[in-house]
């Protein structure tokens, strides 16, 4: 089970329940591949979240810690988001390779024609980005990403076994660790400090860590939302038995329930 699928259960009691049951839950292929379906969301997301990386952790070509060599990496993404929005070119693959990304992003962003304001939204978020003063102080630091992991998780109905990969890591020079998660969106949602808590709780050394979450031209580190987690998410007995319908939790849900509300 992966972190997304945990989070929208965290929504609802009833759902929640069955997951965190190995009598009741069943495993699923859900998909990236359904997701991708929904284009638009995703297709600027997978984009992003691949600049961001590049930016913070480069390539065999374009390595290095400096100043300098940051500014070298920012060039080479505003150059290919400056012709995605005035040529409406979809990403070659030249760029992508050279951007680092992997073969799965590239092919999900072949042919794939932005719309202006995507790109300009991008453009914003990644100078946000450079910018901050928090980044700042981390370029000379370690950088990984899409690290693969997996741990128990714990809610307030059970323990959940995931797997994920983390977006960004990076270890400082004094040793000090930052975990982030990359969302293409301004707009706030439980859910994305909900999944940065599950990798939280999924590390093995959490000493000196810090949740970072950059939510479009947003950088949040020290807000305390983020450092609560979701542990005091409880649910009572008929929260358990009726659940919580709403669209965006029904929706893929495999719980059994009458209630369930799903978009049209």
């Amino acid at each position: 089970m992966g972190p997304n699928e945990l989070s929208l259960a965290l929504q609802c009691g009833r759902r929640l329940s069955w997951t965190v049951n190995k009598e009741t839950y069943t495993s699923t292929d859900y998909s990236e591949e359904r997701e991708f379906l929904k284009n638009d969301p995703i297709q600027k997301g997978l984009l992003f979240e691949s600049l961001i990386q590049f930016l913070a952790r480069g390539s065999d070509d374009y390595l290095g810690t400096t100043d300098a060599d940051w500014e070298k990496r920012y060039t080479i993404i505003t150059n290919v988001l400056s012709s995605l929005k005035t040529a409406q070119a979809s990403l070659q693959k030249s760029d992508g390779e050279r951007l680092n990304m992997s073969v799965k992003s590239i092919e999900r962003l072949d042919n794939y024609l932005f719309e202006s304001a995507a790109i300009k939204d991008i453009e914003q978020w990644i100078a946000n980005f450079i910018d901050d003063p928090l980044i700042s102080g981390l370029k000379q630091g370690t950088w990984m990403s899409e690290r693969s992991i997996s741990g128990i998780v714990s809610t307030t109905l059970g323990d959940v076994q995931l797997s994920g990969k983390i977006d960004l890591f990076c270890t400082n020079l004094d040793g000090s660790k930052y975990l982030f998660e990359i969302k293409a969106s301004n707009n706030p949602s439980p859910s994305h400090e909900r999944q940065l808590e599950m990798y939280r709780q999924m590390l093995e050394d959490t000493m000196d860590l810090k949740k970072i979450l950059i939510r479009g031209r947003t950088i949040l580190s020290s807000k305390k939302y983020l450092a609560d987690g979701f542990d005091s998410i409880t649910y009572s007995a008929e929260q358990i038995q009726r659940g919580s319908p709403a669209p965006v939790v029904c929706q893929d849900c495999r719980v059994p329930c009458e209630e369930r509300i799903l978009n049209h």
